[in-house]
């Protein structure tokens, strides 16, 4: 989500107020029906250029949430991106999380420096990646 209206748009949509973030910051959250059931659980990543969030939602629900907040994207001045296509992921939770990611990535040793909820972004061989401590496991993990 970019453009002049991203924060109050998915400030509009999320559950938790965005506000206060920071670039480099997550937050957890929800985005709910009126009925107050729940569309989808998410991460939204403060991106570090203005105006820009990173929605991170479940895989199974990729099209669906896209399309969820596409209807209310309406009356915001947003563009709206779906790249779940061009990202993959991988997560490492546990007590030797840190240690078998500068193991694997050797390039991402200052991820280890992240504290909960954070993101960094790196650059390996060209390619964008992004590195975050966060996690649903009770463990630390990225």
């Amino acid at each position: 989500v970019s453009g002049p209206d991203a924060e109050k748009f998915v400030n509009h949509i999320f559950t938790n107020d965005i506000r206060p973030m920071v670039p480099g910051q997550v937050l957890y959250g929800m985005m709910l029906y009126p009925d107050g059931g729940t569309v989808d659980d998410l991460l939204v990543y403060k991106e570090f250029t203005a105006d820009h969030y990173l929605l991170v939602v479940n895989a199974a629900n990729i099209e669906k949430d896209f399309l969820w907040i596409k209807d209310h994207a309406e009356g915001y001045d947003v563009k709206l991106v779906n790249d779940s296509d061009k990202w993959g992921q991988i997560a490492l939770q546990g007590p030797k999380a840190e240690e078998t990611l500068v193991k694997v990535l050797g390039f991402a040793a200052d991820a280890a420096k992240l504290t909960f909820y954070t993101f960094k972004d790196f650059e390996d061989a060209g390619t964008r990646v992004i590195i975050s401590r966060t996690g649903y496991t009770g463990e630390d993990g990225f």
